[in-house]
């Protein structure tokens, strides 16, 4: 990998720091409990330790879908993140989301991390430090498309026009307001 291009910016460009174990499924849909992976959030880059703990890059278009699990407290949270989806947004096909209430209709959530320079004030020095940035996304795999995610249940009334009537019984029966993704998680 070379000199650490990251070396003076505050924070860190992984979704999460520290390798963890992973479940991987690759694009000929083979699937493997993985070598211990992070995930470059600034450049889509999957990283995995090889031999005696060296830190390589994995190509694109290997991977379809990873699963990883990341310490939290006492337990542990795991998160998938799938590409595969059609491209929107300056995104491609190889981009990866994070992915939930995967089905006929799955949110997706796109995670970069932007560099924002912080000019120097009396008090504080000029510094670099990572922004995590997030966009909703709603994917029909029925339809092949993918929509960026709109407040207000209209949006996802019209996503889902063929199913319409459940899904309105499903939004008054949770009583959800549909004015952000997080409201639809389930």
């Amino acid at each position: 990998l070379g000199k650490d291009p990251y070396i003076d910016i505050k924070g860190s460009p992984f979704f999460y720091e520290f390798f963890s174990d992973c479940y991987i499924q690759l694009n000929n849909g083979e699937s493997y409990i993985g070598p211990k992976i992070k995930f470059n959030l600034t450049n889509q880059k999957l990283h995995y330790q090889g031999a005696n703990s060296q830190e390589l890059v994995l190509q694109d278009g290997i991977i379809k879908r990873f699963n990883f699990n990341v310490p939290f407290k006492n337990e542990s949270i795991s998160y998938t993140f799938a590409c595969g989806y059609p491209p929107i947004a300056g995104n491609t096909i190889n981009t990866f989301y994070q992915e939930f209430n995967v089905g006929t209709a799955t949110l997706l959530r796109f995670i970069s991390k932007k560099v924002v320079e912080h000019k120097a004030t009396a008090n504080i020095n000029p510094f670099k430090e990572f922004m995590e940035v997030s966009t909703y996304y709603i994917s029909s795999s029925r339809y092949n498309k993918v929509e960026k995610w709109r407040k207000g249940k209209d949006f996802i009334l019209d996503f889902l026009s063929d199913k319409r009537g459940l899904v309105e019984k499903f939004i008054a029966d949770n009583n959800l307001s549909c004015k952000s993704p997080e409201d639809i998680i389930i």
